[in-house]
């Protein structure tokens, strides 16, 4: 049975890393609550107003609908930011506030937060290996072609991700052999209530009943979509082969609004150091990790990560 400890977020270190690492200053490990929540609130928002506005002024009928896919999937996909800081009890100075507003956060997209911490410190141990759950969210250095390696990346679009997202809970019970906590019946009522007062804003209280559906139907998809794109930009190796790879690209506006909030694009100095408040990682790249990069694994935009990566496949695969 594999322990997981999680009420300590150096517990995430992977067991590559945790013993070459420079020794990190005092100053880094300095948590602001007023970032906290300008993070939760830049994240969360969008979300809550886009359910408002798309009640009030979306148009009605098909069109409305399809406009909320994207919408949904895409402020959906923010609110996973405050998820992943607070289950490293970093967005916070408490642990208390950090399980809260994780809890909170969760509520929002339907993600439980004790199972979302248990299988993230899974990622974090085993990133690269067979045991890591994210592994089918990013393509190392495998045998696949260019048209495989976009159908891999666009299947999200179509619900193809949805599935082995819900059930990898179960794969990482059975390979790794560790408890993934599940949810209990308070969970679901406060997931309902939640979920229903979103509804009842999203439809007009009922006057758009049809938009219910696509609300769930964004998060399924578009969100997914986004999720995948991140992980493959982060991860993805080609050309090399080794476990415990992660890439950091220097902060963009692009990459900001679209994958990579929360200093997310610095995702080596995270991996190395995952206690660290978000708002030290670029810090952290320019003082301590900058000699621990590889040539693969600065990049510069994600989306150019993205597209050389599908360019080298091509060639390789003609």
């Amino acid at each position: 049975m594999v322990i997981i400890d999680v009420s300590n977020p150096e517990g995430a270190n992977s067991a590559q890393s945790s013993s070459k690492l420079p020794r990190l200053p005092a100053r880094f490990r300095v948590k602001s609550n007023r970032y906290g929540w300008f993070l939760t609130l830049r994240t969360t928002l969008p979300l809550l107003l886009s359910v408002i506005c798309l009640g009030q002024f979306a148009p009605k009928g098909l069109i409305g609908s399809f406009l909320i896919l994207p919408i949904i999937g895409w402020s959906a996909y923010r609110v996973q930011f405050v998820l992943h800081d607070t289950c490293h009890m970093s967005l916070f100075d408490s642990r208390k506030l950090n399980d809260r507003v994780g809890t909170l956060s969760g509520l929002l997209v339907g993600i439980y937060f004790p199972r979302y911490r248990t299988i993230h410190f899974l990622h974090h141990k085993y990133n690269g290996l067979i045991e890591d759950p994210q592994l089918p969210d990013y393509l190392s250095d495998e045998n696949v072609t260019s048209r495989q390696y976009v159908k891999f990346l666009f299947e999200p679009l179509w619900g193809m991700r949805l599935i082995p997202y819900l059930r990898r809970d179960l794969l990482e019970a059975r390979v790794v052999k560790t408890d993934i906590p599940q949810p209990n019946f308070i969970w679901f009522a406060q997931l309902a209530a939640v979920q229903s007062i979103l509804l009842m804003v999203l439809t007009d209280f009922g006057a758009k009943w049809y938009y219910a559906p696509f609300h769930f139907f964004g998060m399924a998809t578009f969100s997914l979509f986004l999720s995948r794109l991140r992980a493959l930009s982060e991860h993805q190796q080609i050309g090399t082969n080794y476990s415990d790879f992660s890439r950091t690209h220097p902060k963009n506006w692009l990459d900001s609004v679209l994958l990579s909030d929360a200093n997310f694009c610095y995702h080596l100095e995270h991996h190395l150091y995952p206690s660290v408040q978000s708002r030290h990682l670029p810090d952290l790249l320019r003082e301590l990790t900058s000699e621990l990069h590889t040539k693969d694994s600065l990049g510069t935009t994600m989306v150019k990560t993205l597209v050389q990566n599908f360019s080298v496949l091509k060639v390789k695969n003609g």
